[in-house]
């Protein structure tokens, strides 16, 4: 059995988490929480709902950034006419994780925090360089998403804060943004691999090239040396080749049920040429 508390507001709850009560979980949608408990995978000695605190539910768009709470859904990502504008590859990335009740009930935070290799938000999120908001009762700080992951399941969280807000600046209007996802079927699956890029090509140049995985590493990752590779660069068949031997310098896929090491490396090089191909308007 488990203590159950749902704060009304964000400072009761950094109260609670001030605490220290070991096994306190924070329980958004628990699409994936539910799960861990239920299979004995997770030990839970308080659980704190997260539904009533509006603080954790805000989409803005200010100063040319767009500012998402932690407690947002899938759905409501799915249904924001300024994400679908100013972010059409998020939504996307959104629109293709499970279910339609497990995006009416799952978060942006927790697909974050659940820190899964295949969490279909990250990269998006890592490509968009989003900062995280993380609080507790007696600080605040802003961190890159992309230092945020420490590994399968592990994050930079302390067991005292929560992560609040999700933003980042909007990308080029004329930037191409692109997301894929592979999996064993079209819905309801968790992803094989899958890759988020931004980029353009200005004269047949690729500028502002941002490439993001998952699923072939154990974390969500940003492919920042084959980006360098590619910036300012035309791209050729010469070209890549080279950038798909980087790329695969910088994953590290495992086997397992859904596809073999090889399998994903062979399709991280294939998402990777359909995606550079779509920025530079040209299939070599």
């Amino acid at each position: 059995m488990f203590e159950f508390y749902q704060p009304s507001s964000l400072s009761e709850l950094l109260h609670l988490l001030e605490e220290g009560i070991p096994d306190t979980c924070l329980l958004a949608g628990g699409t994936d929480l539910l799960v861990e408990y239920r299979s004995g995978a997770r030990n839970i000695s308080r659980l704190i709902r997260l539904a009533h605190l509006s603080e954790l539910q805000d989409l803005t768009c200010e100063d040319g950034r767009i500012k998402l709470g932690a407690a947002l859904t899938y759905r409501t990502v799915e249904r924001s006419s300024l994400l679908r504008e100013k972010v059409p590859f998020l939504v996307q990335a959104a629109q293709s994780i499970g279910s339609p009740q497990v995006r009416n009930l799952g978060t942006i935070g927790g697909n974050l925090v659940t820190a899964s290799p295949a969490a279909d938000l990250a990269p998006p999120l890592l490509v968009l360089e989003a900062q995280l908001t993380l609080k507790k009762k007696s600080s605040s700080r802003e961190i890159p998403l992309s230092s945020f992951f420490m590994g399968p399941k592990r994050t930079l969280l302390d067991p005292q804060e929560v992560v609040t807000e999700i933003s980042f600046a909007l990308p080029p209007a004329n930037c191409y943004q692109i997301f894929y996802k592979l999996g064993q079927r079209n819905a309801m699956a968790i992803s094989i691999a899958s890759l988020a890029a931004l980029g353009q090509a200005q004269r047949g140049f690729l500028t502002g090239i941002k490439i993001a995985v998952g699923s072939v590493a154990p974390t969500p990752l940003r492919l920042f040396h084959t980006e360098g590779l590619l910036q300012g660069e035309r791209l050729t068949q010469a070209l890549l080749k080279e950038a798909n031997r980087r790329a695969q310098e910088e994953i590290s896929p495992i086997s397992d049920i859904r596809g073999s090491v090889e399998y994903r490396r062979e399709i991280v090089g294939v998402l990777l040429e359909r995606a550079l191909s779509e920025i530079a308007g040209e299939v070599l």
